[in-house]
């Protein structure tokens, strides 16, 4: 499958609607499938602004991946990855708006130590980082 080498299990995508996801992302994770380079069980969580549901998302990601998937990628491995989607909508510029996509809330264990650099910076709001 991969060689010994560590793959994740889980992913948190923010930004999950836009377009990088929908024409690079969805499509290379059905590759994955395909080849068998993703383990049983990988699920991604998909966080952005839209006002969606797990269905909502799934039909947006399956249009993407019908649109730009190579065809030689089979319709189990996109439905694969279309199973492993579920939904949150969030507000970065909201601290309280994270949340709900906590590490424990979302049944995974902590990926980041407490008071590491990595942590306070995931905690900065966007409007703190202006656009040039």
């Amino acid at each position: 499958m991969n060689d010994g080498m560590l793959v994740i299990k889980r992913l948190i995508l923010f930004g999950a609607t836009g377009d990088l996801a929908g024409r690079f992302l969805w499509p290379a994770l059905a590759e994955l499938y395909d080849s068998g380079d993703l383990p049983d069980g990988f699920s991604v969580i998909g966080a952005a602004t839209a006002d969606w549901d797990d269905e909502k998302f799934r039909v947006h990601a399956s249009q993407k991946l019908e649109r730009h998937t190579a065809a030689n990628v089979s319709d189990a491995s996109r439905e694969a990855v279309l199973s492993s989607l579920r939904y949150r909508k969030v507000d970065l510029t909201i601290h309280e708006a994270l949340r709900p996509l906590s590490m424990k809330r979302v049944g995974l264990p902590s990926l980041v130590p407490k008071g590491s650099r990595l942590r306070r910076i995931l905690r900065c709001r966007p409007v703190c980082f202006p656009l040039p």
